[in-house]
């Protein structure tokens, strides 16, 4: 593909080593330099078509409905990318996830909060849910045109709100932004935020699902807006037991989907040993990915659909995640590890549909069976 090579040449050659340049090779700023590249380009609407018509590889094979939207292919990037919706999904990809956001806004951690640890292709956060607050938030979503693929919305807890006040934040966040997300998403598994782990115990968790529920119900009777998804994000942490509990939840309130999984306080596959404080995502995490999305999916037996994300670096391995059970998947790390490639996501759908066609398979759901 002539365009593909063109623009990967422009990218590696110019711009990549000017973001790098302008950002000290500081990975928060590069990351922020990025996304405010990727906001000013949203603001042109033509050229926002081209570079979406560049940039996505399509194919009818690749595209589902799951839970109730329709997604042109299986690539999504997951929460923490976008943390207060600057960007754009100009990618490629088949849907986003932005957040989390909480009710106010919340600086997060000091930095340095964020360590690479190349040797691995893994990454170390400690960021605490810095974001805008959900008025914010509201605000820049209003100026945003419908996005040419779904959204959903990442919603937790302030950092500095008690566990027994946690379901009013979820609650908020949820009510104020349900007009703009597709489907939200109920963060409880964030390794690093004070107190979190609580509200995956039975006694809390049941209470949220069932408020964050019944605020659907309400919502939608009030306003006449659609029933949207709402799904669970997992931990890779948590033991089976703790683990079936959650999912037993899950099915009793008919949870739309789950994703699975959160980054891992675990420092296991990595090479070097690090004091490093957070959750660390990138390729250790990958088989923890592959074996929980498998447990997943035989203990809710394809009841509830699961989004794959945790170590996935390329085609490959999102395939071996879809054939593990999800029926979406999500990438963060390994995007940043391409340094923001404008074809990362291109190359991994197409090769994701050059497997399928490997192996026979004619559509993406084929693979779960």
């Amino acid at each position: 593909m002539k365009t593909e090579k063109s623009v990967s040449i422009v990218y590696e050659q110019l711009i990549r080593p000017f973001l790098l340049r302008i950002s000290g090779n500081d990975p928060e700023k590069l990351h922020q330099v990025f996304l405010s590249l990727l906001h000013h380009l949203g603001e042109r609407e033509g050229l926002v078509r081209t570079i979406e018509t560049v940039l996505t590889y399509s194919d009818s094979t690749l595209e589902q409905n799951i839970f109730g939207l329709k997604f042109r292919n299986p690539i999504g990037i997951g929460a923490g990318f976008d943390k207060n919706a600057v960007g754009v999904a100009i990618l490629g990809v088949g849907f986003e996830e932005i957040g989390t956001i909480t009710p106010l806004f919340q600086k997060g951690f000091q930095p340095p909060r964020i360590w690479y640890l190349p040797e691995d292709k893994a990454l170390i956060n400690k960021m605490g849910f810095p974001n805008n607050g959900t008025e914010a938030t509201v605000i820049q979503l209003a100026k945003i045109k419908k996005s040419f693929v779904p959204v959903g919305i990442n919603i937790g807890k302030g950092i500095n709100t008690p566990i027994e006040e946690a379901v009013g934040d979820y609650l908020y966040c949820l009510e104020k932004l349900y007009p703009f997300g597709d489907f939200f998403v109920v963060n409880v598994s964030c390794p690093h935020m004070p107190g979190l782990f609580k509200l995956r115990e039975k006694e809390y968790f049941d209470d949220l699902v069932c408020s964050l529920i019944e605020k659907i119900r309400e919502i939608t009777g009030q306003t006449g807006l659609p029933e949207k998804p709402l799904l669970v994000k997992i931990s890779p942490d948590d033991s089976r037991r703790e683990l079936n509990e959650l999912l037993d939840t899950c099915l009793e309130y008919h949870i739309d989907g789950i994703i699975a999984v959160n980054t891992t306080l675990s420092r296991e596959g990595l090479s070097i040993s690090t004091n490093k404080e957070g959750g660390m995502s990138g390729k250790p995490l990958f088989e923890k990915t592959v074996n929980t999305v498998r447990y997943v999916n035989e203990y809710v037996q394809e009841e509830i659909p699961i989004i794959g994300v945790g170590g996935i670096f390329d085609a490959k391995d999102a395939y071996e995640v879809l054939k593990a059970g999800a029926s979406l998947i999500q990438t963060y790390t390994g995007y940043i590890y391409h340094i923001y490639n404008p074809f990362y996501f291109y190359q991994i759908n197409k090769g994701i549909k050059e497997l399928m066609d490997r192996d026979g398979i004619k559509n993406l759901s084929d693979l779960r069976k």
